[in-house]
């Protein structure tokens, strides 16, 4: 098979580890390659400096985009980097010089590879959400302010794309009058609409999540109190047409309890997912993990529990993904009897398939549990998860077919004491995985990767 030029000096010049995988990529791109399992790590940044707040997507084939937030000599940018067959490509500055300082990045792409990063970044004296976008035909269009708010936020904005090429993006403004969700949507053809305010209540609201549904439709949930920073927040939503800003406002979470960390993702017939962490309304202050479906016709099911029975005193980072046939994975770490516990349960539809869900990982309560999963067209739940003090947490990853028992897991990251951060999980079309993350060193936080051969 000829090499690609840019693949030819990898192999000849880079890192024996980096140059290793990229072979591998590439062979896997024309239907040979090593056994199933992963290879690395490699390092895919060579700065000094400080990497933190990486995010991740699949854009396609066998190519993904990642975004992070980097410091070095006082200096703070967000970057991007392709990494596919021919091996990484940036990494890529894309906020603008300025004085006002760009942090927590997050991205979405296409299956035909359209990307729509956005960050927050500082102009007139208050930070503003800034987007940009990126087409395969056009390379990086420039970057764009979207938010006009008079006091700006400090909440972190979230971006879900469409195959058509639209995009929509929500963040919480500050406001002497509270916070309000607001949103913008991207149209092909047209171009970014005007802002929009989701929630019509006064109350207090956290941080939103995004979504876009078969369709194209907008599917947008947050927590929110009845009153302004008092009273239980429950889970609300609001579906919306992208060029209109016609929807419905419904509240998700029917009894009344606390709901934060909400997730959304769509399933592959077209309706949307969301799980978010509530309170447990018999044994407070016990949490548990919830789940509800949405269909345009039918608005959201009666939620669902795949954490299982009580007495868990606290469910954290919580990870969901779609894969065939209506299926979807709930990832998420929980404490449990002084223990933290990584626990994972599948669903069809909005219906849980087991009453108790797997758990994978079981540490003492000093240890930290932060996983990343993905669901592949065979069933198979791919997972990646940080484990230990943040300081010295190492990278594991595994993965099980449904009814069987999870894969020995194997250790990512470089190891042995340096600590693994931000980690991203980003699966293709035919099963291949990419696992990226930060990691300490004595030289600087740089950005690693490992792949994972079907």
């Amino acid at each position: 098979m000829p090499r690609h030029p840019a693949l030819t000096r990898c192999i000849d010049r880079c890192h024996p580890a980096i140059a290793a995988a990229l072979a591998a990529l590439a062979l896997a791109g024309c239907g040979g390659g090593p056994p199933p399992g992963w290879t690395g790590p490699f390092l895919l940044t060579a700065s000094a400096g400080t990497a933190t707040d990486l995010r991740m997507a699949w854009a396609g084939g066998k190519r993904a985009l990642m975004v992070w937030e980097t410091e070095e000599a006082g200096i703070r940018r967000v970057q991007a980097l392709w990494f596919s067959a021919i091996g990484p490509e940036g990494p890529t500055t894309l906020d603008t010089p300025s004085p006002g300082v760009p942090r927590t990045p997050d991205v979405a792409v296409d299956a035909q590879g359209r990307a729509v990063v956005v960050w927050l970044q500082a102009q007139g004296g208050a930070d503003r959400v800034w987007a940009r976008r990126f087409d395969p035909a056009t390379g990086w269009a420039p970057a764009e302010v979207l938010d006009a708010g008079a006091v700006g936020t400090d909440h972190p904005p979230r971006v879900a794309v469409h195959r058509n090429g639209s995009a929509l993006i929500a963040w919480l403004r500050d406001s002497p009058a509270g916070r309000p969700v607001m949103s913008r949507a991207f149209l092909p053809g047209q171009g970014w609409g005007p802002e929009r305010q989701l929630d019509t209540s006064p109350g207090a609201t956290l941080s939103p999540a995004v979504a876009l549904d078969g369709q194209g439709r907008g599917v947008v949930v947050w927590p929110q109190s009845n009153t302004e920073f008092s009273g239980p927040m429950p889970l609300w939503s609001r579906d919306l047409d992208l060029a209109t800003g016609a929807g419905t406002t419904l509240r998700v979470e029917p009894i009344g309890l606390n709901a934060t960390l909400p997730q959304l993702v769509t399933l592959d017939d077209g309706s949307v997912l969301t799980a978010w962490r509530t309170a447990e309304p018999v044994f407070t202050p016990n949490e548990l993990l919830a789940t509800s479906r949405f269909d345009p016709t039918g608005g959201w099911s009666l939620p669902l529990v795949p954490s299982g029975s009580s007495n868990v005193t606290a469910v954290s980072a919580i990870s969901l993904a779609a894969g065939r046939a209506g299926a979807s994975v709930v990832m998420w770490s929980e404490a449990r009897g002084g223990r933290h516990r990584l626990a994972l349960n599948r669903l069809v539809g909005a219906q849980v398939q087991n009453f108790t869900p797997l758990v994978v990982a079981d540490e003492p309560d000093t240890v930290r549990l932060v996983p990343q999963v993905t669901l592949d067209a065979s069933g198979r739940a791919i997972w990646i998860w940080q484990q230990g003090p943040a300081s010295a947490s190492a990278l594991w990853a595994s993965d099980q077919v449904a009814g069987a028992a999870p894969a020995t897991p194997v250790r990512l990251d470089q190891g042995p004491s340096a600590g693994a951060s931000s980690a991203g999980l980003a699966l293709g079309p035919g099963g291949e995985a990419l696992a990226a993350w930060t990691q300490n060193s004595a030289s600087g936080t740089r950005v690693w990767a490992a792949w994972r051969h079907p």
